[in-house]
């Protein structure tokens, strides 16, 4: 299993929670504001994992949808946002409409869930930005809808990286999907995301 190189305490995770639950508040009203209807996003749940334990949540599914970006700055990561896709087309009706047809909500599955990651992942990185007191370049978030396995084919994901994993369960109407926000991080950004925690906690 994949640990980070000084776990966080109890302490420093609940403040991480915290601060990204605050990124997530925002990614609601955000996207309530944009469809015009209530979203709900939980409070999410933190966790250290490796690729094969994150993948693990997703044993059950034929295939899943990511919308990544690549992010650099103070140092380089990768964020993800993962569905189901089973499930999906459900979500997108109670997005746009239950009129569409399987055809057009799969024609509108991308964009939509596109300008979801879009908007959650950039609320998440904007904390961890403010946390650092640091700017990060973000490149365009990209869609897939893959098998498991080739989730990380394309990413730079090596032995010496930590997945931070964070379940939110998405709510709207009578529709409710869990995904997972994915960052990949190397050891040194762990590190480096710790003793800005210590700083906080320590109001320095």
């Amino acid at each position: 299993m994949s640990k980070p190189t000084q776990e966080l305490t109890e302490l420093e995770l609940d403040l991480l929670t915290e601060l990204f639950n605050v990124g997530i508040g925002r990614s609601a009203s955000a996207l309530s504001e944009m469809l015009k209807q209530e979203i709900k996003l939980s409070v999410p749940e933190i966790s250290f994992c490796s690729l094969e334990e994150l993948l693990q949540q997703f044993k059950s599914e034929d295939s899943i949808i990511s919308i990544s970006q690549d992010i650099s700055g103070p140092f380089d990561m990768q964020s993800m946002l993962l569905f189901p896709e089973s499930g999906s087309l459900d979500v997108i009706r109670a997005m746009l409409g239950d009129h569409l047809s399987d055809e057009m909500a799969t024609e509108l599955q991308q964009e939509a869930f596109t300008e979801i990651g879009n908007i959650v992942l950039n609320a998440c990185i904007g904390i961890i930005a403010k946390m650092l007191d640091d700017t990060f370049t973000i490149d365009l978030p990209k869609f897939s809808d893959e098998k498991p396995e080739n989730l990380f084919k394309r990413s730079y994901l090596h032995d010496s990286q930590i997945i931070m994993s964070m379940q939110v369960d998405l709510t709207l109407t009578s529709n409710c999907v869990s995904g997972h926000i994915a960052f990949i991080l190397g050891s040194v950004s762990m590190d480096n995301i710790k003793g800005h925690l210590n700083k906080i906690i320590n109001g320095v």
